[in-house]
């Protein structure tokens, strides 16, 4: 068992759970519509589209298995898409960097997988670790 933060609203709050109570509840798994980081659309594809297309997520240069896009208004949102060749393809996730009203900082995420579910939790497995790390390196 580990700590996750986690609400209905995929913001980052204090439960144990399971892994598999963990990954069941904190992102959407299977095609279909796509909400997250006040991006809207009928399918990935459309999501994805809509992505590029707006202005206020820059793509940074990556090599690895992820497109990543940052928009810094009004909060600080990350998406991060798997590419093709990566196995939870298609796959994004959604990370806001939030203040908490004593100064530290807490993060909002959500995650739409449409891979292989074994995949998927693997992938968010992965990307709450990382969270962690970002977390404890921005409080201190």
């Amino acid at each position: 068992m580990f700590e996750l933060l986690l609400t209905t609203s995929f913001a980052l709050t204090a439960v144990q759970a399971d892994q598999s109570e963990i990954v069941d509840e904190a992102y959407s798994q299977g095609d279909g519509a796509v909400e997250m980081c006040g991006i809207a659309a009928p399918d990935f594809n459309g999501f994805l589209r809509q992505l590029i297309e707006d202005p206020k997520f820059i793509e940074h240069n990556s090599d690895t298995d992820y497109l990543v896009f940052v928009s810094e208004k009004p909060v600080f949102r990350q998406l991060v898409i798997a590419r093709p060749r990566e196995t939870a393809f298609p796959m994004a996730y959604c990370r806001k960097v939030l203040a908490n009203p004593d100064g530290t900082a807490r993060l909002e995420t959500s995650m739409h997988c449409e891979g292989d579910k074994s995949d998927c939790d693997a992938v968010f497995v992965e990307f709450y670790n990382h969270d962690q790390s970002i977390l404890s390196s921005i409080n201190g």
